[in-house]
C-alpha cells in the first residue's frame, strides 16, 4: 500500500485555529490527516503543515490523488485569502541515500529527507522525516478550510500552466514584502493570464505597409531597419493594456474596485505600474489601490478556475 504526504507553508501572517497536533478531514470515501510538521506543536502553533492520505493500492493512485489535493489546497487557500508555499517536490540537502537505507536496515525506520510539496511513500512501518519548522502569528478558520476542501474534493480540477503560475505568484504576495512589489506582482499575474490577440486585418495590413516602407528606405542602416521592424511587428498584436481590460471585463463584469468598473480600474493600475517601472514614482495613496488590485487579482483567479477548470 502507498500513501502521499504534502508539506506546505502558510504565509507568516497565518495559522489555523486548532489546538491539536493533527485533525481528520473526511471527504467522500476518503479521509486525510492535516498535521503540524513538528510533532511537538499544535496546528495553531505552526505555519508548516502536512497533509497525508493513506491506503492507495498503487504508487500512481497515491500520486494522482496527491496532485489533485494540491490543486484543492491552492484553490481553498486563495478563497480564504491565505498564502501557501507548496514547494517543488524536491529536497534541499538532508541525509544521503546510503544513510537513509542504513537507518532502515539497522533499525527498521523508513527515514526520508523532508521536502516541501508532494511525496509518495510505501507504507512499511514507521517513517521518520528530517525536518524543520517555523511558527505563524495570525488565525485562519479551520472549519472554513474543511468546508472548502470538502466542496472541491469530488470535482475534476485541471489547472493550466498559466494559472499554476498565477497561483504561485499570488501566494508569494501573501508573504511579507513591500506593497509596491506586491503591486508589480499583481500586474504580472494579470499579464500572465492574458491571451494576446492579433489586431484587425486592416490594421495588420497597414503595419505591413509600414514595414515595407522601412525595408525600402535608403536612409536607414540595416540594424535600424531590424529594430523598427521588430517594433512594428509587435504592434500587430493588441496592447497588454487593451488585452488586460478585455480579460477583467470578461470575468469580473459587475464588480467594482475603488468604485469603478474592472476595465477602468485595470487601466488606472497599469498607468501606476508604468510610472513605477519607468520613473520609480510611488505615492502613499497608491497603497490603497494596491490592496484593491490584490482583491481583483484574487477574484479573477477564482473566477477563471470556477468557470474553466472545475468540472463535476
Amino acid at each position: 500500500m502507498y500513501k502521499f504526504r504534502i508539506k506546505f507553508i502558510l504565509s507568516e501572517s497565518a495559522y489555523f485555529n486548532v489546538d491539536k497536533n493533527s485533525i481528520l478531514i473526511n471527504s467522500g470515501s476518503r479521509s486525510y490527516y492535516l498535521s503540524a510538521a513538528n510533532i511537538d506543536k499544535n496546528i495553531s502553533e505552526s505555519s508548516i503543515l502536512v497533509l497525508v492520505g493513506k491506503g492507495f493500492g498503487t504508487k500512481k493512485e497515491a500520486y494522482d490523488s496527491g496532485k489533485h489535493l494540491i490543486d484543492i489546497l491552492k484553490i481553498s487557500s486563495l478563497r480564504m485569502g491565505l498564502g501557501i508555499n507548496i514547494g517543488n517536490d524536491e529536497d534541499n540537502g538532508g541525509l544521503t541515500t546510503y544513510a537513509l537505507e542504513l537507518l532502515y536496515d539497522k533499525f527498521g525506520y523508513q527515514t526520508l529527507n523532508d521536502i516541501y510539496g508532494l511525496m509518495v511513500i510505501e507504507e512499511k512501518g514507521d517513517t521518520i522525516f528530517v525536518d524543520s519548522s517555523v511558527t505563524g502569528v495570525a488565525i485562519a478558520d479551520i472549519n472554513r478550510f474543511k468546508r472548502e476542501f470538502q466542496k472541491l474534493h469530488d470535482f475534476t480540477i485541471s489547472l493550466p500552466e498559466k494559472l499554476v503560475d498565477g497561483f504561485e505568484l499570488f501566494n508569494l504576495t501573501q508573504f511579507n514584502m513591500q506593497i509596491r512589489i506586491k503591486f508589480l506582482l499583481y500586474i504580472i499575474i494579470i499579464e500572465s493570464l492574458i491571451e494576446v490577440k492579433v489586431r484587425r486585418s486592416d490594421v495588420v495590413n497597414h503595419i505591413n505597409s509600414l514595414i515595407s516602407l522601412t525595408n525600402e528606405s535608403n536612409c536607414l542602416e540595416r540594424n535600424e531597419k531590424q529594430s523598427l521592424n521588430s517594433s512594428l511587428n509587435y504592434l500587430k498584436n493588441e496592447s497588454i493594456s487593451l488585452s488586460g481590460r478585455n480579460l477583467v471585463s470578461k470575468f469580473l463584469d459587475g464588480n467594482t474596485y475603488c468604485g469603478v468598473q474592472p476595465a477602468k480600474f485595470f487601466t488606472d493600475c497599469y498607468k501606476i505600474r508604468s510610472k513605477l517601472v519607468h520613473n520609480g514614482d510611488w505615492k502613499y495613496e497608491y497603497e490603497r489601490i494596491g490592496n484593491e488590485l490584490g482583491l481583483m487579482v484574487k477574484d479573477l483567479l477564482l473566477k477563471i478556475v470556477e468557470e474553466e477548470c472545475i468540472k463535476s
